[in-house]
């Protein structure tokens, strides 16, 4: 989004940028995003995974880390095992673009879940015939199973991209982040988000978090002794929207 309204980046040989409404079209000035960037709306500055840490890139300046304390198995933006996608991100076949992690609408916020695999044990996966090789070769991932005492922990943090001042939010005990929610919304410098307790009865709560402080308030709350999730299944988008400048969200839980 820009001020003139919606603009749109055309990938190919060459880069194209059109305005919306007006459908003013030229080529664009600035540099494309690598492959592993997550661009910003606006589009004058990327996300990219350095290590274990967020890293702010814009178009004439310095990147420079956006996020500190990332850690093997406790990263930022970090694909984590549990997705079943880190077996292919090892092997370079998926670019590592910035996972769960969300911009503002105007650029000034960053925010995303944060997952901690620390404490997993190493779940072995059977790769029966590599393409390079006729042995069979063993991936160990990080996975927790039924039964086992540690389990995945996930917590939110949000980053002010202009001071660089950084919030960790830790979620009370026992509730988790909804992986396929991520951050639902923004209203000026506050963000919305659920978070989820699997106990009896299951409970959903939407929260909403002051990016500058980090301060969280519960703004909903539902639960239900059977079953109580966004969408019909799992991997649909939430039904849920986040109304700007109207103080609203409308949503349906079943």
């Amino acid at each position: 989004m820009v001020d003139a309204g919606l603009r749109l980046r055309f990938n190919g040989e060459v880069p194209i940028d059109c305005q919306w409404p007006r459908w003013q079209c030229a080529r664009a000035q600035d540099p494309l995003p690598p492959a592993d960037a997550l661009p910003s709306p606006v589009g004058d500055a990327w996300l990219q995974v350095r290590g274990h840490d967020l890293w702010l890139h814009s178009p004439g300046t310095v990147a420079r880390a956006l996020t500190a304390g990332g850690e093997p198995g406790h990263g930022y933006g970090v694909l984590p095992d549990f997705a079943l996608r880190g077996i292919p991100r090892r092997q370079g076949r998926r670019p590592k673009r910035p996972f769960a992690v969300a911009w503002s609408p105007y650029v000034r916020y960053v925010a995303g879940i944060r997952y901690d695999e620390r404490a997993l044990l190493d779940y072995p996966y059977l790769e029966s015939t590599p393409a390079d090789s006729a042995r069979p070769r063993v991936h160990a991932v990080k996975l927790g199973v039924l039964g086992d005492a540690q389990q995945v922990r996930d917590s939110l943090y949000v980053v002010d991209t202009r001071s660089g001042q950084q919030h960790d939010i830790a979620l009370p005990e026992g509730w988790n982040t909804l992986s396929e929610a991520g951050v639902l919304g923004w209203e000026g410098g506050r963000l919305y988000a659920v978070i989820a307790h699997f106990g009896t009865p299951r409970r959903l709560r939407l929260v909403e978090i002051e990016a500058g402080s980090g301060a969280v308030r519960t703004v909903l709350e539902e639960a239900s002794d059977t079953r109580l999730q966004l969408n019909v299944y799992s991997y649909n988008r939430p039904a849920v929207a986040i109304l700007p400048g109207q103080d609203t969200a409308v949503c349906c839980a079943s």
